[in-house]
């Protein structure tokens, strides 16, 4: 693969990105790893940012349980999960 190929985002990889990235923010991961997640996130594929993708909607923080500020689709998200 050239360069031209690996930098082409013409895929729409770019919103991809940026919406994995904003889910390492929100992730139960520690500091460490979402840091190296980053600086590794924009050398992805679009199968390994789904991926990636999937695995930070399933670790994502409990905002209720963590005491953080929470809002109405966080409460419909737990009573669903009970």
């Amino acid at each position: 693969m050239n360069f031209e190929e690996w930098w082409d985002d013409s895929k729409g990889n770019e919103d991809l990105k940026q919406e994995v990235s904003n889910l390492l923010q929100s992730s139960n991961y520690d500091d460490d790893y979402i840091s190296e997640e980053e600086k590794a996130l924009w050398h992805y594929s679009e199968d390994e940012l789904l991926k990636m993708k999937y695995n930070l909607l399933m670790n994502q923080t409990d905002r209720i349980d963590a005491g953080l500020n929470y809002n109405q689709t966080d409460i419909k998200r737990k009573l669903n999960n009970f």
